[in-house]
């Protein structure tokens, strides 16, 4: 009976030990994804994401299908809709992501091809090279500058210098230390 007991609080001893373990793991992911949500607000006046729901993405196949998908674990532990989240409480605008990827960004016209098997594309109308990626990012960087709607299929300038978009309403975020750095060098004058 003793080597039962024994056995028990071990088990026991283990279990919350794996339990505490997950949840710290789930912290730090937390609290490193609200790290980087706060940063892109302070470097970036707008940002877009994706109007989607990960939950779907990430759900597991049917009950008939034994196999075992790796990506979708993965994708579980990385947990992208938190992600997406925080960045929404941070400031991001969610823009619907319906064609943002086979739209091409240079001409507009909508692309068809196998996204799955390959990863950069060639437009059929204007014969820009992008990769899909970068293509869905300038699409959603437009439609937040649009505020929410899709860009037309005119003209469009294909250069990115880069630079942080200044708000509409000339508000920046300023750090602790810019804001220290600003009121020295005021006193000093």
């Amino acid at each position: 009976m003793a080597d039962l007991q024994a056995w028990h609080a071990q088990d026991v001893h283990l279990w919350q030990y794996a339990d505490g373990t997950v949840r710290r793991a789930v912290n730090m992911r937390k609290r490193l994804y609200r790290m980087f949500a706060a940063d892109m607000r302070k470097r970036y006046a707008k940002i877009a994401v994706e109007d989607c729901d990960w939950r779907k993405l990430a759900r597991n196949k049917p009950a008939d299908k034994n196999e075992f998908d790796p990506s979708k674990r993965y994708m579980r532990i990385a947990s992208i809709g938190m992600l997406r989240q925080l960045l929404v409480q941070a400031g991001a605008v969610p823009n619907d992501g319906a064609y943002t990827t086979t739209t091409c960004h240079v001409c507009g016209s909508i692309e068809e091809w196998d996204a799955a098997k390959e990863l950069r594309h060639r437009c059929e109308r204007c014969g820009a090279e992008w990769d899909q990626d970068y293509n869905a990012a300038v699409n959603l960087k437009r439609m937040a500058e649009l505020g929410g709607e899709k860009p037309d299929s005119g003209s469009r300038d294909t250069q990115s210098d880069g630079v942080p978009d200044v708000s509409a309403n000339g508000v920046v975020y300023v750090g602790r230390w810019a804001k220290r750095k600003a009121n020295r060098s005021q006193k000093g004058q």
